[in-house]
Formats: C-alpha cells, sequence, structure tokens
C-alpha cells in the first residue's frame, strides 16, 4: 500500500541521513572506552612488572647492600681454609683441562676408567706445593679481612 511504502521510505532515508552520526557516535564511545581500558591495562602491567622486578632484584641483590655483621665475618673466617682449599682444587683441575687437547681429554677419562696411569700427571714434592698453595694464597682476595666501613 501507498502509506505502508511512505513509512519505509522515511524510514530509509532517516537511516540514510543519519548513518554517519550513528556510527560516529557508537564508535567513539566504543574507542573511548578501549582507551580507558587500554590505560587500566597498562598501568595494571607496569605495577606487575615494576613489583615482580622489584622483588627479583631485592632477593638476588640483597646480599651486595647487606651490611656484614660480626657473625658473617667469623663464619668466612671459618669457612676460608676449606674454600681456598676448594678453589685451588678446581682451579688445577680447570688448568689440567685446558692444557690438554681436545680428544685428549676424554682418552684421559676413558684411560683412568680402565685403571691405566695418567700421562699427564707428575710427581710435584711437597715442598714445591707448599711453594705454590702459598702464592696462590697470597694473590687471592680474603673478604674477610675487609673493615664495615669499606663494604659501605
Amino acid at each position: 500500500t501507498g502509506s505502508h511504502r511512505r513509512r519505509v521510505d522515511l524510514l530509509e532515508r532517516h537511516v540514510r541521513s543519519s548513518a554517519p552520526k550513528m556510527f560516529a557516535s557508537a564508535s567513539d564511545t566504543i574507542v573511548s572506552k578501549l582507551n580507558e581500558m587500554r590505560a587500566g591495562i597498562g598501568k595494571q602491567l607496569e605495577a606487575g612488572l615494576v613489583d615482580a622486578s622489584l622483588k627479583s632484584l631485592r632477593t638476588s641483590c640483597s646480599v651486595v647492600w647487606d651490611e656484614v655483621g660480626e657473625a658473617a665475618l667469623a663464619e668466612r673466617c671459618r669457612l676460608a681454609p676449606r674454600a681456598r682449599e676448594i678453589l685451588l682444587q678446581a682451579t688445577n683441575a680447570v688448568r689440567r683441562l685446558d692444557a690438554q687437547p681436545a680428544g685428549a681429554a676424554a682418552a684421559a677419562g676413558c684411560s683412568a676408567a680402565v685403571g691405566e696411569e695418567d700421562a699427564e700427571l707428575v710427581d710435584v714434592t711437597e715442598q714445591a706445593r707448599a711453594a705454590k698453595r702459598a702464592r696462590q694464597i697470597e694473590e687471592t682476595i680474603d673478604l674477610g679481612d675487609m673493615g664495615a666501613d669499606e663494604n659501605s
């Protein structure tokens, strides 16, 4: 019918003329809400990352700025001789491995497992060994000797 066609035509014209305004209004609302969400998410992520990083730094680096007390210094002094011995043994082992050619290290390990003599083994007198250890101890930095004012 004609009246129905006129109503449809009126509605279609209204939609055509108002569509850009309605779209702009709806999209502006959505974009503004997304910007608010983005800002909120950014703040949450930043706060979470900063907190996690700060906790991690406090845990891993707290030794650097903690003051060393008398008990810690006494414990270091008590452990120093054993730590020096371990350090010397590890240094000697690394030096021996570095001195061997690449294939010889594996062959030496294999021959030691079988029970054969190690070709790299050199008999060193106790006097030479003591002199070497004394020289290495002199070159070692003892952190237990530092005063509290030097650590801060």
